[in-house]
């Protein structure tokens, strides 16, 4: 196959491959987005790469450091520009972390997307529908600081930058259905279930610091639903 006809399919999940052809994916050269992915088309007897493959993780490395101190001295200019009207001294340097995330999954992205631009004149995405999402990200400016308030996090903000930047022919597949329909979910039920949800795993990871350290060992639990864990 020239150069000029090739075809590349991205896989993001096992549920991908319910939605394309096989002709379809014995036609085009595969990258196996997840370990996921992986597993099936190694089920299907078919080879595939990874996006390591295409961008390795000892250049991503330097490009990222290089990219951190960018971000860095131009968020030093920033607080010194908008601080004062933001009333709050570092409203992006105090808030880098979450920016860095997102350069670090745009920089990746951004190079794995021009090593397909560059050898391949089509592209396909398939996974599941959930994964079907516009990327969206909003920030919140107020006295707390600065802050990303809605942004596809994780695998699906991944997949989004990847049809934003590449306009692939997406197959999205709904996967099994659920029987049974929905019913509403009373308030008492609700904390019933979010306090079984907490309690399993703390019992097991009190179990697991018991083995190890002695019963007589006091253990102190910090559940965040974030990176930072304040003082009370």
């Amino acid at each position: 196959m020239e150069r000029s006809d090739k075809e590349l399919i991205i896989l993001v999940d096992k549920a991908g491959l319910e939605a394309v052809d096989r002709s379809l994916l014995e036609r085009c050269d595969r990258v196996a987005m997840t370990p996921d992915a992986m597993l099936a088309l190694e089920e299907e007897g078919l080879s595939f790469s990874t996006f390591d493959d295409i961008y390795g993780y000892r250049q991503f490395r330097e490009d990222n450091l290089r990219m951190m101190d960018e971000t860095e001295d131009l968020f030093k200019v920033l607080d010194g520009k908008y601080g004062a009207s933001l009333r709050y001294p570092r409203p992006f340097t105090g808030n880098i972390l979450w920016f860095l995330v997102f350069f670090a999954n745009a920089l990746y992205f951004s190079k794995v997307c021009v090593w397909a631009k560059n050898n391949y004149t089509k592209v396909y995405l398939a996974g599941s529908a959930k994964y079907d999402k516009p990327l969206r990200i909003d920030l919140d400016f107020s006295e707390r600081g600065l802050a990303f308030c809605d942004f596809n996090r994780e695998l699906a903000s991944k997949v989004s930058m990847l049809r934003d930047a590449l306009s692939p022919d997406c197959y999205w597949s709904a996967g099994t259905p659920q029987r049974g329909s929905a019913r509403p979910v009373g308030k008492q039920q609700l904390l019933f279930s979010a306090r079984q949800t907490v309690k399993k795993p703390l019992v097991r990871a009190r179990a697991f610091f018991e083995e190890r350290l002695g019963k007589d060992k006091d253990v102190i639990f910090a559940v965040r639903d974030s990176n930072e864990v304040n003082f009370v």
